[in-house]
């Protein structure tokens, strides 16, 4: 069986998943993978050196390397890394994916439509991914346009293929994988689409890929820039310079302008470099000029061509040498003097050269013949040298040294011919080691081929007809080797049908020393059928290991049953009759060391580790039973602060929230009954601290000869003053509040006048309330402040405009300390804070009426009335989100087949709930959590078979609702 069906059992089997079933799957798909790859890297490093057929033969020898590539690269790849992972197995070596699509892409270019069908087969059967068998489809399309089929096909996986993508690229940015949007970027934009992707696909990937891009730009910058600036505070010009051009680069292919905060940092130092840059172009040109000065000066140029160079190296700032000044002027004057000269010679030499010019002119004619021949001859040999046709070379000069010997005289000549000779003697030399290296792997017996000297004589081959000759003898021997295998395949599946028909009959019967004696001999023979049938096919070796995999488990199995089946029986009766967690502690103790080797001890190890665990849910159901004491009592922030210290100190020994049912409202609820007390002080201490505190109502006709009575605001203290005088009869001068500021004006009232001590009465109630009530607010923080603003409402001798007023600012504190209150009654308190102008001139005298107004009383008291039918408790909310009973009542034991069973040790009839067990915490192996593993319904406990990750001897705790009772 195949290494991928091997993994998809063992994944399906879940309760089996364990380290020790997964490693040696591992080890076998690394040993796997490990020889694809390296058959994969051989024909990639073809590929680099131009060898495409070569590369395309070595991935297809037998087994062929891609179709081992497709199959090691099955689709729970992916799912089967993340298990070993959780299991801590070291992650074997993956399918080298780049050197796969490589290899296709030149199969693809280079294959006819036959073959290209017969890959497309093969892609088809080994379930390749998508995008191999869409570039073999293109290609048919694109060399079979006649066929409408393979258009509907492309069309059919185009479709697909573009919602892949989409997944693909969503899960790559979820993980912030850059080289996976980078190939989808690279697939979605240089291949010709008949069906094409979504544009807003297509534009999220540039888009990603161009974020990616900038982000990288950015980190790059920010990484050069603090380098750069460092190299321009040492003056390391050096340093300073490769840094830029890193720099520059980067810059350059930048779609936005560079950062401000970065472009600041680098300034100083391109300056510097830039000003550096023109300083070494000011000296390299001066340096050309006079080195250009020198050099003419020493030739024999026109004289105008040195006065010119002469004025080019004067124009710089650093004046010219004066050594140099002085040798430009001395080559002047001797020029002008030879000058002179040479006008007075020309006449007398007039003569003499008419004479010896025709001498000269043959000399000449000779001469330059002579040397046309010989740059030919090289000419001619060095264009055959350079091509590496030495053999041509060497005949040409033959030719030559017979028809123009006094032309190989030539040293150009007489070098070429050394390097001519030389190539022939090492042609010659790797021809004969060629000869020498096939006829030695030559054999008319293809078993006896010398696989050796074949593989050297290939390296050898310089021809098309150098490698012909080796491929026929390599056709031969593979053709050979495929003939052996068909014959040892049959051979040795003979065998492994006796020797699975004989471990499927021993597996069926008991366990005994002849049983596992019949194994072992079933081993010694499956080993000699291998050696014997060593020709064997790759897939045959996977199901020969199976076998013998299988054959192994079983002897292994069946020991361990033999030896251990009394010892174990014992152990696990203490473990399984244990009445408290230490006895059960105790039990797996003396059963690990008893029976180190078996299964269930090597689960019983790691459990042990946890033991320091096992008491903390005990912890947690005792917290549990305090909050809902307390809550019983009523909650005060000095006991929601020591439970929610018990909490941070549970904390850092298991994780609580996943008992809790309410875990997060359950915090939210404590951090809002903590800051209530604060908030009560603070919410009534400003109530009381305001100026209508201290005011009181004079009731009073508002002018001479009326009897409706107007109210008018004065200050107590004035009332207090002139008390006598108010209650009296007559008309009197009273200050009455005139404005918003509580300033007051002298005003005559007539008589009668009666005082009403409101608001300031009101104001007294509001404050003496919250003392008295101070612990019932902070316990029922809604009923009470509820029934306030019910109360408030009914105060028959206060204004209706200032109760408003002070209903308004009641509901604001207690909104602020209730999330409940806030839900309820926030339109209402925004409705309130709306009508400010109608608050504004609370102070004009007016008609007494101590109603609200109707649209806040149609509006706001069917609201209150309504939150409070609809409220409930702090204690009540928190005391249902720790509403559970935790008791240990078993312990979790695998059974022989692997499957994991719960062993109750108590059997609550009276209750259900849920069954967990303790393991480690992923974020601290210090920390304990509860995981959920299953039921228990009053009669029998109920495994989620889906978990994994179970060990034998970890305790089973049942989590169901506290006895109603004790509420």
């Amino acid at each position: 069986m195949a290494i991928a069906d091997q993994i998809r059992q063992a994944l399906e089997k879940r309760d089996g998943i364990s380290a020790q079933s997964m490693s040696p799957l591992a080890a076998s798909y690394q040993q796997e993978a490990e020889r694809v790859n390296v058959r994969l890297q051989e024909a990639v490093a073809l590929l680099r050196k131009g060898l495409r057929a070569e590369a395309i033969q070595r991935a297809s020898l037998r087994p062929n390397a891609l179709e081992a590539a497709a199959a090691l690269d099955f689709p729970e790849v992916e799912e089967w890394f993340e298990v070993l992972q959780f299991l801590e197995v070291p992650l074997p070596t993956p399918v080298d994916q780049d050197a796969v699509q490589q290899i296709n892409e030149a199969i693809v270019e280079t294959q006819p439509l036959a073959e290209l069908f017969k890959r497309h087969r093969r892609l088809a059967i080994a379930k390749a991914p998508l995008p191999w068998r869409l570039k073999v489809l293109r290609r048919i399309a694109a060399l079979d346009p006649m066929n409408g089929v393979w258009q509907e096909d492309l069309e059919s996986w185009e479709t697909e293929r573009g919602n892949q993508i989409a997944s693909e690229l969503k899960l790559a940015i979820e993980q912030d994988d850059a080289q996976t949007i980078d190939r989808l970027h690279e697939e979605i934009s240089s291949t010709a689409w008949l069906v094409e992707p979504n544009p807003k696909l297509i534009q999220e990937i540039k888009a990603k890929k161009q974020q990616n891009k900038h982000a990288a730009d950015l980190t790059n910058l920010t990484r050069i820039a603090p380098l750069l600036h460092d190299a321009f505070c040492q003056f390391d010009d050096t340093r300073a310079k490769q840094l830029r051009s890193e720099w520059n680069q980067v810059v350059a292919r930048m779609a936005t302008t560079v950062p401000a905060d970065l472009d600041e940092q680098v300034e100083p130092a391109l300056a510097w470099l830039s000003e550096m840059d023109d300083q070494e172009s000011a000296f390299a040109a001066r340096k050309a000029s006079i080195e250009k000065l020198e050099r003419i000066l020493d030739s024999d140029k026109p004289t105008t061509d040195i006065q010119r160079a002469y004025r080019e190296a004067s124009r710089f700032e650093e004046p010219i040498p004066e050594a140099l000044v002085q040798r430009f002027h001395a080559v002047i004057a001797e020029r002008e003097l030879r000058q002179r000269a040479k006008t007075r010679f020309m006449i007398g030499a007039a003569v003499a050269s008419c004479i010896s010019v025709a001498a000269m002119v043959g000399f000449w004619q000779w001469q330059s013949a002579h040397k046309a021949s010989v740059a030919k001859a090289a000419s001619e040999l060095k264009a055959l040298v350079d091509t590496g046709e030495f053999t041509q070379a060497d005949q040409l000069y033959n030719r030559i040294a017979k028809s123009q010997p006094n032309v190989i005289n030539s040293p150009d000549i007489a070098t070429l011919k050394i390097k001519i000779d030389e190539q022939i003697a090492a042609e010659r030399e790797r021809a004969n080691r060629f000869e020498s290296l096939l006829a030695a792997a030559s054999d008319d017996d293809p078993s006896l081929i010398d696989l050796q000297a074949l593989r050297d004589a290939k390296k050898l081959a310089a021809s098309d007809a150098d490698q012909a000759r080796v491929y026929d003898i390599e056709r031969m021997r593979s053709k050979w080797e495929r003939e052996q295998t068909k014959l040892d395949d049959k051979a040795l599946l003979e065998r492994l049908a006796v020797h699975e028909s004989n471990l499927d009959r021993i597996e069926a019967g008991t366990a005994n020393p002849a049983a596992v004696h019949s194994v072992s001999q079933i081993l010694t023979d499956l080993d000699n059928d291998v050696a014997k049938f060593s020709k064997h096919s790759y897939q045959l070796k996977a199901r020969t290991k199976l076998t013998r995999d299988r054959a192994v488990g079983l002897r292994d199995a069946m020991q361990d049953t033999i030896l251990k089946a009394d010892a174990r029986s014992d152990g696990l009766e203490k473990i399984v009759r244990a009445d408290s967690l230490q006895e059960l502690a105790e039990g797996i103790t003396a059963y690990e060391r008893a029976l180190p080797e078996t299964y269930l001890s090597r689960e019983f190890n790691q459990v042990l580790s946890e033991t320091s665990m096992w008491r903390t849910p005990q912890l947690v159901s005792q917290w549990f039973r305090d909050i809902d004491a307390a809550a019983k009592r009523g909650l005060s922030p000095a006991e929601v602060k020591r439970l929610s210290e018990q909490r941070e100190k549970l904390a850092q020994k298991i994780e609580v929230d996943a008992l809790l049912q309410q875990g997060s409202r359950l915090t939210d609820l404590f951090e809002e009954v903590a800051g209530r007390a604060a908030i009560l002080d603070e919410g009534f201490q400003k109530i009381s601290a305001q100026t209508i505190s201290e005011l009181v109502t004079v009731l009073a006709p508002a002018e001479i000869g009326r009897t409706q009575q107007h109210g008018f605001l004065i200050y107590r203290t004035h009332f207090e003053q002139t008390r006598d005088a108010i209650e009296g009869d007559g008309n009197l001068g009273v200050e009455v509040v005139v404005n918003e500021s509580a300033a007051v004006q002298r005003r005559g009232l007539s008589a009668p006048r009666r005082i009403v001590m409101e608001p300031a009465a009101t104001l007294q109630w509001l404050s003496e309330r919250e003392a008295d009530n101070r612990q019932k607010f902070l316990a029922d923080w809604d009923a009470a402040f509820l029934a306030t603003l019910a109360a408030l409402r009914q105060r028959p001798q206060l204004d209706g405009i200032i109760k408003e007023l002070l209903m308004l600012q009641v509901m604001e504190v207690a909104i602020e300390g209730s999330s409940f209150l806030r839900t309820e009654l926030e339109p209402e308190l925004t409705f309130l804070k709306r009508r400010k102008d109608a608050r504004k001139r609370w102070y004009e005298p007016k008609p007494f009426n101590a109603k609200l107004a109707f649209e806040v009383e149609s509006r706001v008291i069917p609201a209150l009335a309504s939150a409070y039918k609809r409220r409930t408790t702090p204690s009540l909310q928190i005391r249902e989100a720790v509403n559970r009973s935790i008791d240990w009542v078993g312990v979790l034991l695998r059974r022989t087949d692997g499957n994991m069973d719960v062993t109750m040790h108590r059997s609550p009839t009276d209750t259900t709930g849920d069954l967990y067990t303790l393991r480690p915490s992923s974020s601290s192996p210090k920390i304990a959590a509860l995981e959920k593993i299953g039921s228990w319904n009053g009669k029998v406990p109920t495994l989620n078979r889906s978990r994994s990750g179970l060990l034998s001897g970890r305790p089973v705790f049942l989590v169901s609702k506290a006895d109603s009772d004790s509420k």
